[in-house]
């Protein structure tokens, strides 16, 4: 019977093995995994703020900055305080599609951060928000062919967004309440 690491391995090995055979395939996985996480968030605040008022895009706003601080600032920095697993391309030999500096692998922040900023928004637009939130798979799966995530990091980040939700909303609630 195979183990969670050996599971967690072979699966990393598959999706890895997928980088460096097409250029188009590679470009948009590194689209995913580098930039997306970052225009995502901008598009998204263009199109409120395009489609709402002044005062509920503020709420808006707050409510991702809210969700961001919770998911990456509290929760994963809480967890890579305890337990540090390396990157899978300073243990193993990878495709390594995208260069990361930061040793620190679990739970994968940017899927984190992504899925936990799309269930708050889902709680004020909730087609945009579960768009953004399912659009946190696509990252993570990216992350996982760029080879700096393992699968499970991916998948610590996808269950760990709702709790960094809930969070966010709290600290957006306390603040605007």
């Amino acid at each position: 019977m195979m183990g969670l690491a050996e599971w967690d391995l072979k699966v990393f090995e598959a999706f890895n093995g997928l980088a460096g055979k097409n250029k188009t395939f590679d470009g948009l996985v590194v689209f995913f995994a580098r930039y997306y996480t970052v225009l995502m968030p901008v598009g998204v605040l263009l199109y409120l703020q395009l489609n709402r008022g002044p005062l509920s895009f503020r709420h808006l706003v707050f409510s991702q900055l809210a969700a961001l601080f919770a998911a990456r600032g509290i929760v994963t920095e809480l967890i890579r305080l305890f337990y540090r697993r390396r990157r899978p391309f300073l243990a193993h030999r990878v495709k390594q599609l995208i260069k990361k500096y930061s040793e620190a692998s679990f739970p994968s922040g940017h899927t984190i951060s992504i899925m936990a900023m799309g269930i708050v928004l889902a709680h004020f637009e909730p087609g945009l928000g579960w768009f953004v939130a399912l659009s946190g798979l696509v990252v993570g799966l990216s992350r996982i062919v760029a080879g700096v995530h393992y699968p499970l990091d991916v998948l610590a980040g996808i269950i760990l967004s709702w709790p960094s939700a809930v969070l966010g909303l709290s600290i957006y609630y306390y603040f605007i309440k």
